[in-house]
């Protein structure tokens, strides 16, 4: 039996990125191939990907006539829009919600599955068999309850802790928030090098792409916790408005450019845009 794919591999980023990049809900199988083919991937590589893509389940793809239409799938789009920056601030509502879970070694393909696509959904590991979140992700883990079964089982319940300091305490087990914290410094060294005027080319698309995989790395990392769970002085929301000003520098520059091109490849005139954040 083949088994079901799940990681995702830092070519898996490039279809989000250049989303985002371009500021669109959806583009063309053909428009894509050309925006991945300005990352430097050939053809083949790039029409694979797609492929791979979609059995993730990351994207979603609609057929018209011979040509595929893509777009972020609903499961993906809550987690891509704290990557990006643009979701709300979180709130603390007084409880984690929490997946107690069982899962023996004979199956530790399905135990693995949970814990990597948990983690990338921004649950955190309190014990062993219990995973906790600020609040209800197991959309976000693309799984199906029906998959633990016989000895393999999952509850989905609400941990409400006794006090504000014993939640701040969760959070310090569940999540490694010092490695986070780091992650964050090395992001916003990042910014700094990032040029006053830039413009638009396939070079600059690429540089793009290189500074979003450190933002990509600490964002991935980062559980979005509600600000009474984090310490003094935490740095995501320098790091935010810093990403901002990098993301307007470069958008307002990049973002016409490209979508000219995709365009231009769009047999169908079905590529759908929206009004990015930081693009003029």
């Amino acid at each position: 039996m083949e088994l079901k794919r799940y990681r995702w591999t830092s070519a898996s980023v490039d279809v989000p990125f250049l989303l985002g990049a371009i500021g669109a809900h959806a583009l063309t199988g053909p428009a894509l191939v050309m925006l991945l083919g300005g990352l430097g991937r050939g053809e083949s590589a790039a029409r694979n990907l797609l492929t791979r893509m979609r059995e993730l389940k990351v994207l979603d793809v609609e057929t018209q006539g011979r040509t595929n239409v893509y777009r972020l799938a609903g499961s993906s789009m809550s987690r891509y829009r704290e990557v990006e920056g643009t979701s709300e601030p979180p709130v603390w509502t007084g409880s984690f919600a929490a997946l107690v879970h069982q899962v023996p070694e004979s199956q530790r393909t399905l135990r693995d599955r949970l814990l990597h696509q948990a983690h990338n959904a921004g649950y955190g590991q309190l014990r062993a068999g219990v995973l906790i979140a600020t609040s209800d992700r197991w959309d976000r883990l693309r799984m199906n309850e029906s998959e633990f079964s016989g000895e393999a089982w999952i509850h989905r319940i609400t941990i409400t802790p006794r006090s504000l300091d014993q939640a701040v305490a969760m959070s310090r087990t569940a999540w490694n928030l010092p490695e986070l914290e780091r992650a964050y410094a090395r992001a916003l060294a990042r910014c700094a090098d990032v040029p006053a005027a830039v413009e638009p080319s396939w070079a600059l698309l690429v540089f793009w792409r290189e500074v979003y995989d450190v933002f990509f790395a600490a964002q991935l990392q980062d559980p979005h916790l509600p600000a009474p769970l984090l310490p003094a002085d935490w740095p995501a929301d320098r790091f935010t408005a810093a990403q901002a000003e990098v993301n307007a520098r470069i958008g307002n520059a990049l973002q016409p450019w490209l979508r000219e091109r995709a365009d231009a490849a769009d047999p169908l005139g079905a590529n759908d845009y929206y009004a990015s954040p930081w693009a003029a």
